[in-house]
């Protein structure tokens, strides 16, 4: 499967903000924001976009435990953006127009190329993915995973999500702390069960991306 990006953009037309029905992240597009058309070359089928322009990043994820709050507040804002899948809740006819191709093209191409082996995109276009959307930054380079009742962020040191308003969970270099549905808190700091955790987010990168979502469920309903 090889990604290609289209030189056929759209401006968006106006400053705007976005909050996903999970109510825990929060995004800002800015005007004049060019959004290019990612493909499936194989399957010449659109998967989703290439945004160049800042892209406000608010997460909110905190939850309480019978330990009191846990959790970060993420408020970034990042530029040259991932976006997966094409039917984004944030995006309709009414914030965009199409707009001339740019000259200087290739960065683009070569950025989206990188990500070849990263994503099987084989899966979009189910009912299931298009309730789920996925960010990716890239400086720093971030996977910010976003469902109907959660909110996921994979960095290169840490994973922190968390699920409705109860459930949560920080997987670091110092250990692992989970909150689950009753608000019990749990730390862990065996290696080996971090390692085993860690593994099953370090092998979905090669995987379908409906896999990437269930991975996440997965690794919640440990701690449930």
């Amino acid at each position: 499967m090889r990604l290609s990006v289209k030189n056929r953009p759209l401006k968006i037309t106006h400053s705007y903000e976005y909050t996903f029905d999970n109510d825990i992240v929060k995004i800002s597009l800015s005007k004049k924001s060019l959004l290019f058309p990612v493909f499936n070359e194989k399957e010449n089928r659109q998967v989703g976009f290439l945004l160049e322009g800042p892209l406000g990043i608010i997460a909110d994820l905190i939850v309480h435990s019978q330990k009191g709050a846990v959790g970060e507040l993420f408020d970034e804002t990042f530029s040259t953006i991932i976006l997966f899948p094409v039917n984004l809740p944030f995006l309709s006819l009414d914030h965009v127009k199409e707009t001339s191709p740019v000259e200087n093209f290739e960065p683009y191409q070569e950025l989206v190329s990188k990500y070849n082996r990263v994503f099987s995109l084989n899966k979009i276009g189910t009912a299931n993915i298009n309730k789920h959307t996925l960010i990716v930054t890239q400086k720093p380079k971030l996977f910010w995973l976003i469902s109907p009742d959660g909110a996921f962020l994979i960095g290169k040191k840490e994973i922190i999500g968390r699920k409705g308003q109860k459930k949560f969970l920080w997987i670091s270099k110092k250990g692992l702390i989970s909150v689950n549905k009753d608000g019990k808190y749990r730390s862990i700091a065996d290696v080996l069960q971090i390692s085993e955790i860690k593994q099953s987010f370090q092998n979905i990168f090669g995987k379908p991306l409906s896999n990437l979502f269930s991975s996440i469920q997965d690794a919640f309903s440990k701690f449930s």
